[in-house]
């Protein structure tokens, strides 16, 4: 084998040794718990910008029966929604990762504790929501961004009282 030939064959281990390292630590519930437990620390700080920094532009989300609930302008919506709130903790649980066509589906559980500014009712109140969900992830220019998120499952109440799990 000449040296060229076999510059090439080590080029092209290094290359697949490369494309493996990435597959598999795309796959690390480690890793991903990390990236989650940072998307925590920024739904603590109500920090829209922040958070849309992991999002793809054309992000969207799903309710449990498949149905579209939000597209679009995510910052501006994120943005909005903080504005009515006193405080926020968000937890997060990775179940699960997968891969998927196209990029990797993390299986998670959440928790978000809320307390909102006082509204038309001039009282606060305490909304708990808890979800099961697939979010789909994707690699764009070496960042991994969410896609999507379709939810499981769910269940939210408001000061103890069960509430609808859309808002509505």
């Amino acid at each position: 084998m000449t040296f060229h030939k076999m510059c090439l064959v080590f080029s092209a281990v290094l290359a697949c040794t490369a494309a493996l390292a990435v597959q598999v630590m795309g796959l690390n519930v480690k890793n991903w718990q990390n990236l989650y437990n940072e998307g925590a620390r920024l739904f603590d700080k109500m920090d829209a910008k922040g958070l849309t920094s992991h999002m793809t532009r054309d992000w969207k989300s799903f309710g449990p029966e498949g149905k579209l609930r939000e597209s679009g302008n995510e910052l501006e919506r994120m943005t909005k929604s903080f504005a009515g709130l006193k405080s926020m903790h968000a937890q997060f649980k990775v179940l699960s990762v997968r891969a998927d066509r196209n990029g990797v589906v993390v299986h998670v559980s959440s928790i978000f504790s809320i307390v909102t500014k006082p509204g038309p009712d001039k009282k606060t109140h305490r909304i708990l929501q808890k979800a099961v969900s697939n979010d789909k992830w994707v690699q764009k220019n070496g960042n991994w961004l969410m896609a999507e998120n379709r939810i499981v499952k769910e269940s939210n109440t408001m000061d103890g009282k069960p509430m609808p799990a859309d808002g509505g």
